[in-house]
């Protein structure tokens, strides 16, 4: 819940953009297993995603990657994005799930599904929001 101490949510209190901003590694967890990562808090609004694709996956035939909200599909703020192939910045799509304000408090869970175990990937994920400051 916002403004509950100990909230973990990252509020900002003024008119400015916030970001959060984590890294997922080959090896955080099995194929598809979602990990959960940050916070966003209530009343946020999801501006646009990026994932910087710092080092490709070397799994056998794939490696896709999805980012989404806790307690949604998993799938709001990236959906089977190619980490497998060149590295570089790609922008995420945002779904449905992800275009209104949110509710509560709400973790981000990014997941990776591949294809033979990889020994090396890393990328790291963007997410841009703006706080509702008039709670």
């Amino acid at each position: 819940m916002a403004g509950v101490q100990g909230s973990t949510a990252r509020r900002n209190i003024e008119q400015q953009v916030g970001y959060l901003r984590f890294k997922v590694a080959f090896g955080d967890a099995a194929t598809a297993v979602a990990v959960k990562k940050q916070w966003l808090p209530q009343g946020a609004i999801i501006l646009r995603s990026a994932i910087q694709k710092a080092t490709a996956w070397n799994s056998a035939t794939s490696a896709a990657l999805s980012v989404g909200l806790v307690g949604g599909t998993g799938t709001e703020i990236a959906s089977g994005l190619d980490v497998k192939t060149a590295t570089g910045l790609v922008a995420g799509t945002l779904a449905a799930g992800a275009l209104a304000p949110l509710a509560a408090d709400t973790q981000v869970q990014a997941s990776v599904a591949f294809v033979g175990a990889p020994t090396a990937g890393v990328a790291y994920v963007v997410i841009e929001y703006i706080c509702d400051n008039d709670l």
